[in-house]
């Protein structure tokens, strides 16, 4: 994976115990947007530009804002390069069947919607993408879900980075989890996004400056 993402789970995660074998053909896709050129980037959705979560029936979660962010992107990425593969993970599987829907609308031709997986961290388990999406789902409105607290979450969290070979791309409202109802249940992921992403470091987005509809 690229030196950039190995080094955050290997700060949070390992010690600094792991290496990484930097191929340029496997890290490529650092250079796609947005912010070209930055292997982890952070999408800020916040809930004034509209980010809003909700329970299901079955006590899964899904937010439509950033399932249509995370769809546009792996939309994108497939159409910009005839190679790239996205792995489009979200921690909830109502979110899970949202995205795939979105997707299915968009009637991708085959050679690029195959080149797409989602699925939810679990499914993602030994496999690897030259990029991944991580859909947070939570936002302010409600509690932290319980997938994101103790030893669950930081599990989660390592298996999600760590599937990203070129281009990490997370989506969510960072202030959920840094300072949200339930925050201190929150082990390693919030000290990954208070020190691993912020405007200063050039690897943070406004949503609403993609340039895409939502």
């Amino acid at each position: 994976m690229h030196a950039d993402i190995c080094d955050i789970i290997n700060r949070h995660f390992y010690e600094n115990k792991l290496t990484t074998q930097v191929d340029s053909k496997k890290t490529h896709a650092s250079v796609l947007p947005p912010l070209a050129g930055k292997a982890a980037v952070l999408v800020n959705y916040l809930t004034s530009d509209g980010s809003q979560s909700d329970q299901t029936e079955n006590g899964s979660r899904r937010n439509r804002g950033s399932a249509q962010i995370a769809a546009a992107l792996a939309a994108t990425y497939v159409k910009l390069d005839s190679k790239v593969k996205v792995g489009l993970i979200t921690p909830y599987r109502a979110q899970v069947a949202l995205v795939k829907r979105l997707i299915k609308d968009m009637k991708l031709p085959a050679v690029q919607g195959d080149r797409i997986t989602i699925g939810t961290v679990h499914a993602f388990q030994g496999a690897e993408a030259d990029i991944v999406i991580c859909d947070l789902v939570d936002s302010r409105d409600q509690p932290i879900g319980k997938l994101y607290r103790g030893d669950t979450g930081n599990r989660l969290v390592n298996v999600a980075i760590s599937r990203a070979q070129g281009k990490l791309i997370l989506i969510g409202d960072p202030e959920t989890f840094l300072n949200g109802s339930g925050y201190q249940a929150v082990e390693r992921f919030r000290n990954i996004l208070s020190h691993r992403f912020s405007y200063a470091q050039g690897n943070v987005i406004r949503a609403k400056d993609l340039g895409m509809k939502i």
